[in-house]
């Protein structure tokens, strides 16, 4: 798993450069070399076909899954500069570099469970196993249940196991029926640890003892040590 992970990442960074890199003689970097020289035209980004493959099919077998109700990707690009430096007292030339950031919006129907919720998650993890992902997951409203979202933060890495998606999706929907709850969300840093994360619950009424009763039934979930915001105030713990 880990030597897949690394030729992924490796395949993107020199699909970056053939792509979508020009070394450009005579640039301005920050004043220090000026010419009158006209630059080579920028080249295009596009995403080497391995790692584009493996985010088609992400997204295929993501829409393939049980209460689905659709899937969609975005790619985007970003721009860098780095300096090659000259030889024999040559200045240094400056070459442009592009890096991607695919992120995947899920929205599930109003009768999926938390363990068809947290199969998103584990999909993604094991059709894109590097950084440079982040992965949002809508639950709607239904009968007794609030709408929930998930936010997984460039996590897919080899950080996602079964009992990490499971017990984010496990959490929520317990709160999500919890009464008093009136919004909710968590965020999942790279790390994939549920602790790292924020949980951020708005609750109404917001009196002493309905956020007394809301923080018990965190202690009772996956989020127990999670980071709370929103009626709670910001940093607090369950």
């Amino acid at each position: 798993m880990r030597s897949r992970r690394w030729a992924a990442v490796t395949v993107l960074v020199l699909s970056g450069c053939l792509a979508g890199c020009t070394a450009r003689a005579g640039l301005p970097m920050g004043g220090a070399y000026a010419s009158s020289a006209t630059p080579t035209p920028t080249a295009t980004p596009t995403l080497d076909p391995t790692v584009s493959g493996e985010l088609t099919r992400a997204l295929a077998d993501i829409r393939a899954l049980p209460a689905v109700a659709s899937a969609t990707k975005a790619v985007t690009f970003s721009q860098s500069f780095i300096l090659i430096k000259g030889k024999d007292g040559a200045r240094p030339t400056p070459v442009e570099q592009h890096s991607f950031h695919a992120s995947f919006a899920v929205a599930m129907s109003a009768d999926a469970t938390a363990r068809q919720t947290a199969a998103v998650t584990r999909t993604l993890a094991r059709d894109v196993g590097w950084t440079g992902i982040d992965l949002a997951i809508e639950t709607p409203a239904t009968n007794g249940r609030i709408a929930t979202r998930q936010n997984w933060t460039g996590t897919f890495d080899g950080n996602v196991d079964q009992d990490n998606s499971l017990g984010v999706s496990q959490g929520l929907f317990v709160l999500a029926t919890t009464p008093g709850v009136q919004s909710l969300s968590v965020s999942i840093p790279y790390t994939g640890r549920i602790d790292y994360g924020q949980l951020t619950i708005d609750v109404s009424p917001n009196d002493d003892a309905t956020l007394a009763a809301v923080k018990a039934v965190v202690k009772t979930t996956e989020f127990r040590d999670i980071t709370l915001h929103g009626s709670f105030a910001n940093g607090a713990k369950p």
